[in-house]
């Protein structure tokens, strides 16, 4: 062995952004310096290299710094459970998607958390031309705010495949007005909470509401 002995004892405790986050593999780098008491820490990131959790280290041992750093992977072991929560905000101050809802950008999709002022995300203009606009403030971003969500799942007419939406129930929405496919200049506002149930007719479903973080 070279160099002197280090003896160590230390407890860890792990903080990921988000669930979704932790699934998968990704990479920590971090530290420690022991002086009789220990304090340390690391940053986890996903192999793309965004932030995505930290863990903070306290312990006692012999004086030393440490540096480490690896891969890990996490993976479910376990069965998929559904979580209700009780006490919640009646609503979003105004219309809002939850902070793992995606979005399309012209680097690829985001989740909302990630975006930050000055990126752009695909919307769509008077004319229903899609385009990339950019974002120059978030109006009710709150980390921590929990509120209920209506989960829609939108299956285009005469396909198999269809996608998820998430979003706050007085979120606005664009739907055609007799349930039948339209002109977007046709197409008039409504919340999101009262897409009907004939919209089955027409290839949109309606679901929920869920309970998901705001």
């Amino acid at each position: 062995m070279d160099g002197p002995l280090e003896v160590e004892a230390s407890v860890a405790r792990g903080f990921f952004k988000s669930y979704n986050d932790m699934l998968g593999d990704s990479a920590y780098v971090g530290g420690s310096a022991c002086f009789i008491l220990c304090v340390g820490g690391s940053v986890i990131t996903n192999l793309q290299g965004q932030y995505i959790g930290e863990t903070v280290e306290f312990g006692f041992g012999l004086p030393g710094v440490d540096f480490e750093g690896g891969v890990c992977k996490c993976m479910p072991t376990g069965n998929t459970y559904e979580r209700i929560f009780h006490n919640l905000q009646d609503h979003c101050p105004s219309g809002c998607f939850p902070e793992d809802a995606t979005v399309e950008t012209p680097d690829g999709k985001k989740k909302m958390h990630q975006l930050q002022v000055g990126d752009r995300v695909l919307a769509v203009n008077d004319a229903g031309e899609a385009f990339f606009d950019e974002i120059y403030f978030f109006g009710h971003a709150d980390h921590k705010a929990m509120s209920p969500m209506v989960q829609l799942q939108i299956q285009e007419l005469g396909s198999n495949s269809s996608l998820e939406l998430n979003l706050s129930p007085d979120h606005f929405l664009h739907k055609c007005p007799k349930l039948q496919p339209c002109l977007w200049k046709e197409a008039e506002a409504a919340y999101a909470a009262a897409v009907p149930e004939e919209a089955y007719a027409s290839g949109l479903h309606r679901h929920g509401p869920p309970w998901e973080i705001g």
